[in-house]
């Protein structure tokens, strides 16, 4: 709790910064990383700001891989966080904030699923819902996913934009097509694994040949962010 009181002392000192907290409120998105995906990928982190990249290994638990190499222990990782169990709409001045193991009571993958939570970004003093959804325990690949809310100060038309992103068709056996709203126009594309292996810009036609793939399962990644998950059969 050291960084919450860290943070209050600076707030007072700081005169010409003005520290709010900031609720995020807004749609929701969801993230996951598969069983022993490559946490120092990008597409395994969900980089929610610039300072806070949420992850896992092959085992124990999440880490902020953007402040930290690797999980750090229970009194640290992720670092700059604090949860509680409840909701923004709680109001945050009613939940028992505490480092994330801590506050699951060290028994991590009895209780991450056992309801919603809030994940307080100290640094930034950002509140945002979370909700997991799935935790691989006891060694089998460090996988997990949650659903979360959002900067509310996206707009709707830019939220429905974002995810109006679809690839077709899927399955497909040679290429698949991108529709829908696409401003950055650079992709990657990785296997199940996380394993990166091919990107570029998107062609006219917005046409990508998968002709070189083995079937199998795969992820596309746009620059902005979403990835689709498409099938090479």
């Amino acid at each position: 709790m050291k960084n919450i009181y860290a943070a209050f002392i600076l707030c007072l000192l700081a005169s010409s910064v003005v520290c709010s907290q900031t609720f995020w409120t807004g749609p929701p998105t969801s993230f996951s990383k598969a069983n022993f995906a490559n946490p120092n990928l990008e597409e395994n982190q969900d980089r929610i700001t610039p300072n806070m990249w949420i992850t896992r290994g092959n085992n124990q638990s999440i880490f902020n891989i953007a402040q930290e190499p690797s999980y750090q222990g229970v009194a640290f990782s992720p670092t700059d966080t604090e949860w509680a169990f409840g909701s923004i709409a709680d109001g945050v001045q009613n939940l028992t904030f505490n480092h994330f193991v801590l506050t699951l009571s060290s028994n991590v993958g009895d209780n991450v699923l056992n309801g919603p939570m809030v994940l307080h970004i100290i640094s930034e003093d950002i509140y945002i819902d979370i909700t997991f959804t799935s935790w691989s325990s006891n060694g089998t690949g460090g996988g997990f996913s949650y659903t979360r809310s959002t900067d509310s100060s996206l707009s709707v038309d830019d939220f429905d934009n974002k995810n109006a992103i679809k690839v077709f068709p899927n399955p497909s056996h040679s290429s698949i097509q991108v529709t829908g709203f696409i401003a950055p126009e650079k992709y990657k594309l990785f296997d199940i694994t996380g394993t990166k292996l091919q990107e570029g810009k998107l062609p006219p036609d917005k046409n990508i040949s998968i002709e070189n793939l083995q079937s199998g399962l795969y992820f596309i990644r746009f620059e902005e962010g979403q990835v689709i998950p498409f099938i090479k059969n």
